[in-house]
């Protein structure tokens, strides 16, 4: 979730939330936004797809309107292994249903 603190107007171009993992785009839903006390917050979720892209990811960008960001690779690493740990849960509830 990305929460825009900005006091002045930013334009959010599409309101769609753009990931990008070493050089593809990826597919999430929906981005939700709101505003919430005259902060706008943007909400996406990605499916099974996009967290495999993201447990072997080497850079990430991310675009939401006219602001782009390149994801430090600390970061990127942080979000490989999570990716990978939800793979991880994934694959033990499956085999755990009878």
């Amino acid at each position: 979730m990305f929460r825009s603190q900005s006091k002045d107007p930013v334009d959010f171009g599409d309101e769609e939330l753009h990931i990008v993992i070493d050089g593809k785009p990826i597919e999430i839903t929906r981005s939700i936004g709101d505003v919430d006390a005259g902060a706008r917050t943007f909400l996406s979720t990605c499916r099974r797809p996009a967290i495999e892209q993201f447990s072997k990811a080497k850079s990430i960008g991310i675009r939401l309107g006219t602001i782009e960001i390149a994801v430090a690779q600390p970061i990127v690493a942080n979000l490989r292994e999570y990716a990978n740990q939800v793979l991880i849960n994934q694959k033990t509830i499956r085999e755990k249903k009878p």
